[in-house]
């Protein structure tokens, strides 16, 4: 999925990742943290 993701605008990768966390996540209760870090190299 990340990299698919990749030629999107960090906003937009932003969105579509935290939409897919919560179809995956659906009404489970959270009990790890979840880190996702991005950098932009231009």
């Amino acid at each position: 999925m990340l990299h698919d993701l990749q030629e999107y605008p960090m906003h937009e990768q932003k969105k579509r990742i935290e939409a897919v966390f919560h179809d995956w996540k659906q009404s489970s209760l959270q009990v790890d943290d979840v880190l996702v870090m991005g950098i932009k190299i231009d």
